[in-house]
This record gives C-alpha cells, structure tokens and sequence, in this order.
C-alpha cells in the first residue's frame, strides 16, 4: 500500500486489511509526508503491527518471482522503467545471452 501522506493515506486502510487478515506491505518511497518524525513514528506504528515496510524495487521483484516466465520480457520493461539502474543490468544480461547463443553455432 501506499498513499499520498503517510500519516493518513496509508496506515488507516493498511491496518484495516491487516486486521481482516491480509498480508500487507508498504511502500514507503511512494508515499511522503512533510514532517519526517510523524513518517517514522507512522513507519514505527505499522511495523509494530506486522506490516512489512517495502521499497517500490523491492516490491517489483517480489511480484516478478522467477525470470524465467512467458512475461518476463514486460516485466524487464516495467522495472527497467521505474529504475535505470536495472535497466542496464537487463540490458548487460540480454548481451551476454546473445553473445552465448552467437558462440553456440
């Protein structure tokens, strides 16, 4: 989950889910907050309460799971995306497996 202020937009409906017995994680660089105290002590509150603090990346890749799936290909696009970084290691890997299945034949 993730909301427009931590403080408010995130722990009401992340507590909520939790409590019905979801398994709930927030993103905390999607969501902000102009005082950084309150966006720890919210941070603070929802880990207490069992729910799992997540990076956007971190969250992407939980999502993926395995690479070695039918869509793999637009989930490289969408992480590559969101982050550069991982776009130019997907790029590297892509080389590397055109450079071994050039050296094959």
């Amino acid at each position: 989950m993730a909301g427009v202020w931590t403080r408010g937009c995130v722990p009401f409906p992340a507590l909520q889910a939790k409590a019905e017995g979801s398994r709930v994680d927030a993103v905390i660089e999607a969501s902000g907050d102009p005082s950084p105290m309150v966006a720890h002590t919210t941070l603070a509150r929802l880990t207490q309460a069992g729910i799992m603090p997540m990076r956007t990346k971190a969250v992407m890749r939980a999502r993926q799971r395995p690479w070695n799936r039918p869509d793999a290909a637009e989930c490289a696009a969408l992480y590559g995306a969101a982050s550069p970084n991982a776009q130019a290691v997907i790029e590297s890997a892509q080389k590397a497996q055109e450079v071994v299945g050039q050296s094959k034949t």
